[in-house]
Order: C-alpha cells, then sequence, then structure tokens
C-alpha cells in the first residue's frame, strides 16, 4: 500500500487540495444557511368534506404554511396565476372513507415553478398515513377514531414525522448545502486524479512498471487513496452541518452518508474519465472543471430543481448528479434507504460507466 500512503501525502501536501478538502465545503454550507431564507408558502384548501378532521388537518397546516380555505374553483384559478403556491382538495367524503379503512389521498395542485414546498408535502402525507394507522386500530369506529387522533394530536401517539433541518424552514438550506457538497466533491476528485497526469508527465508511471508492480495493483491505490480523500470531505461537512448548524439530516444520517459515499466513487471514476482524455494536468482542471460544473448546475447542486424548466430536467437525468439530489429528496423525509434504491443503483451504474470509460482509453494507447 504504499502508493496508497504516498498519494495521501501528496494530495494533502497541496494547498489547493486542502482548502477544497476542508474549506470549499464548509464555506459553501456557510452561505446556504446564511443567505437562503425561509419563504413563506401560500397554501389554498378547498373543503369539501368540512369535518372535525378535515378542519383539524388545516389547523395543523396553518403552523407550516400561510393556509386559505376558499372554494376549489378560486384555488385553481390561483395556482395558475401562481398567486396560490400549493392547493389541496378534500373531497365531500374522504373522512368517512378514511374511517373505513378506504385507501384515501389528498388530491393537490402545485404552481409551476413555485419555491420547495417539500414540508407541506411532508406534513400531509405524514397527517393522513397517521390517521390511517388510526383508523385501522379503531375498527371503523368513528367515535375511537375521533377519540385517539385526539390523543395523537397531543403527543400520547408516537408521531412518524420525520424533521429536517430548521423546523420553521422547508429545507431549503439543507438541501442547498448538500447539493454543494456534491460540487466539492467533484471538485476535488478532479484535483486528486491529475496526479496520475503528473507521473506520466515525470516519467514515474513508466519507471513504476519496471518493478514487479501491476497496472491493476497500482491504479487501484490509486482509486482507494482518492476515494477516501472524498469520503473525509463528505465526513468534514456531515461533521460541520450536525454540529455547528445542528441540521437534522433526515431520520437516519448513516443513510444519507451512504449515497454519499457512493457518490464519492462516482465522482472518482468521472474524474479518470476526465483524466485518460487529457493530455496534461492543465487540460484536465479546465475539462473538469467545465463538465462538473455543467453537470451541477442541471443536477441540481445550485439550486432547487422545483426552479428548472422541464428541459433541463430532462438532460440532469443523464448526469449522475441529478440522482444524488433525488436521492437526498427522499431520504431527508424518509427512514429507510430503500426509498432512494432506484437512485443508488443509477449512480452505481454511472460508476461503473466510467470506470469503464477511463479504462478503455488506457487500453487503447497501449495497443497503439
Amino acid at each position: 500500500m504504499t502508493i496508497f500512503f504516498t498519494n495521501l501525502k501528496r494530495i494533502f501536501k497541496k494547498k489547493v487540495n486542502r482548502i477544497t478538502i476542508f474549506l470549499a465545503p464548509i464555506v459553501f454550507i456557510i452561505l446556504s444557511f446564511s443567505l437562503i431564507t425561509p419563504g413563506t408558502i401560500h397554501v389554498a384548501v378547498a373543503d369539501k368534506d368540512n369535518t372535525e378532521f378535515s378542519r383539524a388537518f388545516i389547523e395543523g397546516l396553518k403552523e407550516k404554511a400561510d393556509v386559505g380555505v376558499i372554494s376549489e374553483e378560486n384555488m385553481k384559478t390561483g395556482v395558475y396565476n401562481k398567486t396560490i403556491d400549493y392547493g389541496i382538495v378534500i373531497d365531500k367524503g374522504f373522512t368517512d372513507s378514511l374511517i373505513k379503512g378506504e385507501d384515501v389521498k389528498i388530491e393537490s395542485f402545485r404552481a409551476e415553478g413555485a419555491g420547495v414546498t417539500s414540508i407541506v408535502k411532508l406534513y400531509i402525507e405524514n397527517y393522513i398515513s397517521a390517521a390511517k394507522n388510526i383508523a385501522k386500530n379503531a375498527n371503523r369506529n368513528s367515535e375511537v377514531f375521533y377519540s385517539s387522533f385526539k390523543d395523537y394530536e397531543k403527543g400520547t401517539f408516537n408521531s412518524e414525522n420525520i424533521v429536517f433541518g430548521n423546523t420553521q424552514g422547508d429545507g431549503k438550506k439543507e438541501k442547498m448545502a448538500l447539493g454543494m457538497l456534491g460540487y466539492a466533491m467533484l471538485l476535488i476528485a478532479t484535483f486528486s486524479t491529475n496526479m496520475i497526469l503528473e507521473d506520466k508527465k515525470n516519467n514515474t508511471y513508466t519507471r513504476m512498471f519496471s518493478t514487479p508492480l501491476k497496472n491493476w495493483n497500482y491504479m487501484l491505490q490509486n482509486i482507494l487513496s482518492m476515494l477516501v480523500v472524498v469520503i473525509i470531505q463528505v465526513a468534514v461537512a456531515f461533521l460541520f452541518m450536525t454540529g455547528v448548524f445542528k441540521a437534522q439530516l433526515g431520520a437516519s444520517v448513516l443513510s444519507l452518508f451512504l449515497i454519499y459515499t457512493i457518490f464519492a466513487a462516482c465522482s472518482v471514476a468521472l474524474a479518470l474519465a476526465i483524466a485518460s482524455v487529457s493530455k496534461n494536468v492543465k487540460q484536465a482542471s479546465v475539462l473538469g472543471l467545465l463538465i462538473n460544473t455543467l453537470a451541477g448546475m442541471v443536477g441540481g447542486f445550485f439550486w432547487p430543481k422545483d426552479y428548472m424548466p422541464s428541459t433541463l430536467l430532462t438532460i440532469g437525468k443523464f448526469t449522475p448528479g441529478y440522482w444524488l439530489t433525488d436521492g437526498v429528496d427522499k431520504l431527508l423525509t424518509s427512514p429507510s434507504i430503500t426509498s432512494a434504491a432506484q437512485d443508488i443503483g443509477i449512480i452505481l451504474l454511472f460508476t461503473l460507466a466510467f470506470f469503464m470509460a477511463s479504462s478503455w482509453k488506457k487500453v487503447y494507447i497501449e495497443n497503439i
């Protein structure tokens, strides 16, 4: 493991690498938490049911957003004109169907280009989920249902609500900070892989193979050293967010750390692919900065995907960053890592494709 430890020394020796590893994510996090202020979410509810349950639902929602009860027609007009961010329709008979154990859903509408409404959607999902569980245990008895639900609202029942970040916010700060962390990971991976190009320029790469060292062993130790560096960067960022800003990163920080570890491998693979088509360190750095920035823009690293037009979202799906931010959105509001299984799988496919691309270039050069 001589190359592994030597690489770590070389990476941390450079000032630009130390800044990118430790300072860059911290600066991004500070900016995300300092400059972004939670906006007011304007919600309109068309309550056709008008029951004790629907009224309690609306009262609870008022703690999360600016809520008005209006007709469905006015609500839809407001959403269309973008004077209302989020519209909700509670159909007549909703509560009766809920108590009977039927699979009921609340119809919702979101204005195009509206701000992040995660906290509203999360409230609806958790409130209705809790009501369904209580209705199931009440055995279709409305009196038992309402009695149990009052106990639930008083805190007698354990709430499954998952809170992230400031309980008065909407998660924008956390998501922005986590997105910028993804961008910082891509940058440090690019700077780290430049060591391979430096070895080739100085003929260190050629001299190594006059020893018993195998090509795969050399590359494996390089990859492992770069991966460790990126994971250290993630750990520093997570500790800073939870320690300084007291951010609550979903139900399981470990699940979030896992998807970032997988993305770290993808970042290294992408950086190796960029290095394999670059003639020198300068070209690799410029190309890496360009690709990483563009991928970050369409992947949702710099702003919420809710603000992005459908065309950019479609393009973003062809980048690993899109699936990282999509997985983060799910893990911030879900207790299970399986909720982001698709996103993790796609990131792994990107990782494999990038590794194959970087190795194909090396084989091609050697065959010449």
